[in-house]
């Protein structure tokens, strides 16, 4: 993917699952999701472990990482 230009990725959420994700970081790629903007949304996006998020909600994003430090 690298090899055709490509930097990032940006699925929606709820359109790619972990392993995608994963293999996109681990192919150099960043994997960006959006638009996540529920609490049990964004748990769900954060267990895919993604290089970024993208929420209208960035309070309850900051929320969750928090409690997950």
């Amino acid at each position: 993917l690298r090899a055709i230009g490509l930097d990032a990725v940006h699925p929606t959420w709820s359109g790619i699952d972990a392993d995608t994700v994963a293999f996109a970081r681990a192919s150099g790629l960043q994997a960006n999701l959006w638009t996540v903007n529920s609490r049990t949304f964004l748990t769900q996006a954060l267990d895919k472990v993604p290089t970024a998020i993208i929420t209208d909600e960035p309070g309850v994003l900051a929320a969750l990482l928090a409690e997950r430090r």
